[in-house]
């Protein structure tokens, strides 16, 4: 079976994610916090978070769906759910399960 790569290459779209996440935590602590860091609100780093988010979810989700990967629904409902972290953890195990498709 043949497979596809990634659209964006595998450690920039871990790293798009990574810092999404770390963006929605910071951004959500200072918002139930109150606090502002000079010019940096925590709407600016939730806005920029869901940036980062929406856009290693899609490049997840069509990998997903255009690789041969088993159990794919297994993959794609937590997606939309705990986008970033599934997220993270797919990009990391990506080889392995590949390599699972082609035997």
């Amino acid at each position: 079976m043949k497979t596809h790569p990634l659209l964006i290459p595998k450690n920039v779209i871990l790293s798009i994610s990574i810092i999404g996440l770390v963006f929605t935590l910071v951004g959500s602590l200072l918002k139930l916090s109150h606090w502002h860091i000079g010019v940096i609100t925590p709407n600016i780093l939730l806005s920029i978070s869901i940036v980062f988010k929406l856009l290693s979810i899609f490049v997840v989700l069509l990998d997903i769906v255009k690789n041969p990967i088993k159990n794919k629904l297994m993959w794609i409902i937590p997606l939309f759910f705990v986008g970033n972290l599934v997220a993270i953890i797919y990009l990391i195990n990506r080889g392995t399960h590949l390599r699972k498709a082609i035997r």
